[in-house]
């Protein structure tokens, strides 16, 4: 819950946010074109300096200092009373000395909650990849549909979380589903991906002297 207790916002808001296609130049998951995380990470600040609708925030950094993100879409009038929202869910959470009225009363003025991971496992791509999709779709779209899950909902969304993965598998020399012919990525692990080992495949897998 600590990701509702965002910072101030900023930035120049109002216009209408851009599309990932519109930003990165190709649509994501078009073929043999990914957006690396240094790619996803733009986007996502841009789209919280255009909508109203979404606030994101790093939470910490990576094993390589890379920014981890957490974003919050929901509607406008929600998002100008996250904190209550947060304080209503804490509550029922732990109902001790709750009484049924006063739960009845949190859950009728409170919101669903949903966390969205978007994807852990680097060289499966296509999550981290649609969560740029996904969140431009909340934030931009005006259908009965997209009002009603803004209204009723505050989502949580962790675009990748692997973001060290998710830069290696999209980004560098060695990018093999950028080569014709090539459908499949091998990312290689490295002295800084903690309890991991390379197999003979070439993927990540856990060391059996990982503790």
């Amino acid at each position: 819950m600590d990701a509702l207790r965002l910072p101030g916002r900023g930035g120049d808001r109002g216009r209408r946010p851009s599309s990932p296609e519109s930003v990165l130049g190709f649509r994501p998951g078009a073929d043999r074109q990914l957006a690396d995380w240094t790619q996803i990470v733009d986007y996502f600040h841009r789209l919280d300096a255009a909508s109203d609708r979404v606030q994101v925030e790093e939470v910490g950094r990576t094993t390589e200092d890379r920014p981890f993100l957490v974003a919050v879409i929901t509607s406008e009038r929600n998002m100008a009373r996250l904190e209550e929202i947060r304080r209503a869910n804490l509550r029922l959470a732990d109902p001790r000395g709750l009484s049924p009225e006063e739960a009845e009363r949190l859950i009728a003025a409170g919101k669903v909650i949903v966390g969205v991971n978007h994807g852990i496992h680097s060289d499966e791509v296509a999550a981290t990849q649609t969560a740029m999709e996904t969140a431009y779709a909340l934030a931009a779209g005006d259908t009965p549909e997209i009002r009603e899950i803004l209204d009723s909902t505050v989502v949580v969304m962790i675009p990748s979380h692997n973001p060290d993965g998710t830069q290696r598998v999209t980004s560098g020399t060695a990018r093999p589903w950028a080569r014709p012919g090539r459908a499949t990525t091998r990312p290689s692990c490295t002295r800084s991906t903690p309890g991991t080992t390379t197999t003979a495949t070439g993927t990540c897998s856990p060391s059996a002297r990982a503790g």
